[in-house]
């Protein structure tokens, strides 16, 4: 699994909507990209008290695999979502910051395997 993450400055002069309806297009892509498990997405919120920086927002979705990955980031059915982000954020493309885990960690223990339920196994005899 590789999780993607990106956040960005929201231009001061767009509107919620626009906003929202960026977060639409990009939510709308899980239904047609394969390995695209889930997406989280909004305004970031910061909690040690060290100064909120206004109009941040960001993203992350969790692709099943580097395959899903490569077509999220490549394929042009994508383009229309991106292309919406990009127009609202300040300094466009150069204001991403992305930063991308699961990749080479996937191989340690997830620490809360130990809260799955165990799936109960057929015996044959």
């Amino acid at each position: 699994m590789i999780r993607h993450n990106v956040l960005f400055k929201i231009k001061p002069a767009v509107k919620d909507e626009e906003i929202h309806s960026a977060f639409q297009l990009l939510f709308g892509l899980q239904k047609v990209l394969p390995g695209f498990l889930r997406m989280a997405a909004g305004k970031c919120r910061f909690f040690e008290n060290k100064g909120a920086i206004e109009r941040l927002y960001g993203f992350s979705i969790d692709f099943e695999d580097e395959n899903a990955y490569n077509t999220f980031l490549n394929d042009s059915l994508t383009h229309p979502a991106k292309e919406a982000l990009i127009n609202i954020i300040v300094d466009g493309y150069q204001g991403l910051y992305r930063f991308d885990v699961g990749r080479v960690i996937d191989s340690y223990p997830n620490p809360l395997d130990k809260y799955r339920t165990p799936v109960p196994r057929l015996i044959r005899r």
